[in-house]
């Protein structure tokens, strides 16, 4: 009998959901986008198996300079966010998002159709402040006992394929697989990354 699927419909259902059925595997949160987390970083560190980055920011300690922040962080024209400022005009701005006409062609431009239209409508702001000045304190022999599995993706327009390389230069995984993708697997290619997640297992 099939148990309904306890997920979150957030940015990755469609691989949460392919992950749950196939395998049983139930994740929290986005299955995307993750700097170090502090169980990662805690005693707890030896129930993780292994940490898989999808195209995202990975960087030890987070964003301490501003070559980190140069190669974590999305480099996008003014004219293609719209800044968010909760504290105040004259404070800087403490949210930011894509504006909706760009989102598939930075986001989701191999997708079909109709993903990005659900990914449009489950957008929300990032929080501009908490991620430029996100960092952390540990060491490297303590991080580095996580297998790490970065999954690059080829034709993505938001955090491109150099950006991508310089972190793997930087901080080595174990294991550096390519799927020849937009920013989006999980919407245009979710089969193909089941796979590889499989395969790095």
């Amino acid at each position: 009998m099939n148990r309904p699927c306890p997920l979150n419909r957030g940015w990755s259902y469609p691989l949460q959901a392919l992950l749950h059925v196939q395998l049983g595997i139930e994740t929290k949160g986005n299955t995307k986008h993750a700097f170090p987390s502090k169980e990662t970083r805690d005693p707890t560190v030896d129930r993780i198996r292994q940490a898989i980055f999808v195209a995202a920011t990975m960087l030890p300690f987070g964003l301490q300079t501003d070559e980190d922040k140069k190669d974590g962080l999305p480099t996008l024209p003014e004219n293609e966010i719209n800044l968010i400022f909760g504290t105040g005009a004259d404070d800087p701005p403490t949210t930011a998002a894509l504006r909706p006409e760009f989102q598939r062609e930075r986001l989701s431009q191999q997708s079909p159709e109709e993903e990005s239209v659900l990914a449009s409508m489950l957008m929300r702001p990032w929080p501009v402040t908490a991620i430029s000045t996100a960092s952390f304190e540990g060491d490297d022999e303590r991080l580095n006992r996580i297998k790490r599995v970065f999954i690059k993706t080829e034709r993505d327009h938001m955090l491109d394929p150099q950006q991508q390389d310089s972190m793997i230069k930087k901080w080595p995984p174990s294991e550096v697989l390519e799927i020849d993708t937009d920013h989006s697997p999980f919407f245009s290619a979710p089969e193909q990354l089941f796979n590889l997640i499989v395969k790095s297992l």
